[in-house]
């Protein structure tokens, strides 16, 4: 799995090349935010932009995602199993944050129960991130060990800009596959140091950093703080957070009927809402410290003590989107120091 070079004119090609029998999702500009979307034309792809409003788990975890449909007549009820297309697919301009959120919602969907809604479009699918030449003021990815502007994790390719050309780097099977199937396209790999160089600079460029060593000790131990009231008093109960998060994997499922027929959906869910673990007559979290408390343990303790690794990937999204302009590199700092 030798890396290779392919001009940005040759990715295009590649790009309309792909679209032409698979599916293909991509960063598209819509209005002055950038949201991933199919698309039929590399003409529709923003890839030198931010990084999109909402993350690439929406791809494989939808916002609101039919399981099965139902008809009812008299006595008797007909469920019709949802059913996948089958297709390939592939996500063409994903960043190293986005991608790397992956491999922790397949410990979540692929644990005790095999999500297959959720393991199928995985399997189905190839990711190609794109190396951050920019960073938001908010990024603080490179607190996370593994993770940074550059880093492969959850990538099936990665490329970087360097100039006229990508430098792309092999990471798994799926990515030789894509270069396999259109050798023609890529050349041999050329330019190392100056791929090496644009990393290293992007990775310079993450000012923000949130020290976590002593963070899960003290989440061990300090369930009933006071502090929880004190780092959550601007807490709106929005949920932008949890649903713009690319790691955040909640849902609640409803039936909804219109006469005789009818089908049941899973939506996405926030731990931030007041109903949210409500339960007939009872609610273990009435106020909105322990909602706010709940999110922030379950990303840096329970998730920890499950999996072993953070439920977090410091793309940023939940500071620069917060409507009271709460940050949790700050949250953390407080817990830590507290």
């Amino acid at each position: 799995m030798a890396d290779k070079l392919i001009s940005k004119e040759d990715l295009n090609t590649l790009i309309d090349n792909l679209a032409k029998d698979i599916d293909v999702f991509a960063p598209v500009k819509k209005g002055d935010m950038y949201l991933y979307s199919k698309i039929s034309s590399s003409k529709d792809i923003s890839l030198n932009g931010k990084n999109t409003k909402k993350p690439l788990k929406e791809v494989f975890f939808g916002q609101s995602e039919e399981l099965i449909s139902f008809k009812t007549a008299k006595k008797e009820i007909e469920i019709i199993e949802s059913e996948e297309d089958g297709k390939k697919r592939v996500i063409i301009g994903s960043r190293p944050c986005d991608a790397a959120a992956l491999p922790i919602l397949d410990e979540v969907f692929g644990w005790d129960y095999k999500d297959s809604f959720y393991l199928d479009k995985r399997e189905r699918t190839t990711i190609i991130s794109i190396t951050c030449n920019e960073v938001e003021e908010s990024c603080f990815c490179t607190s996370f060990g593994n993770i940074s502007p550059s880093s492969k994790e959850g990538s099936d390719l990665l490329l970087t800009d360097i100039g006229e050309s990508f430098y792309v780097e092999v990471v798994t099977d799926k990515g030789d596959a894509i270069i396999e199937g259109n050798s023609n396209l890529f050349k041999k790999a050329e330019n190392i140091s100056q791929k090496d160089k644009r990393q290293k600079e992007a990775v310079e460029k993450v000012k923000r950093r949130v020290e976590l060593e002593g963070l899960k000790e003290k989440l061990d131990i300090n369930f009933e703080d006071p502090i929880w009231k004190e780092i959550s008093q601007k807490c709106l109960g929005c949920a932008a957070c949890t649903y713009l998060c690319p790691t955040c994997h909640c849902f609640d499922i409803q039936d909804e009927m219109k006469k005789s027929t009818g089908k049941r959906v899973r939506n996405w869910d926030s731990c931030a809402f007041g109903h949210f673990t409500q339960m007939p007559g009872h609610q273990p979290r009435t106020e909105q410290f322990q909602r706010f408390r709940q999110r922030v343990i379950h990303k840096f303790k329970y998730y920890v003590d499950k999996f072993n690794k953070t439920a977090c990937v410091g793309c940023g999204r939940c500071i620069e989107n917060c409507p009271v302009n709460m940050d949790i590199t700050k949250v953390i700092e407080k817990i830590v120091s507290s």
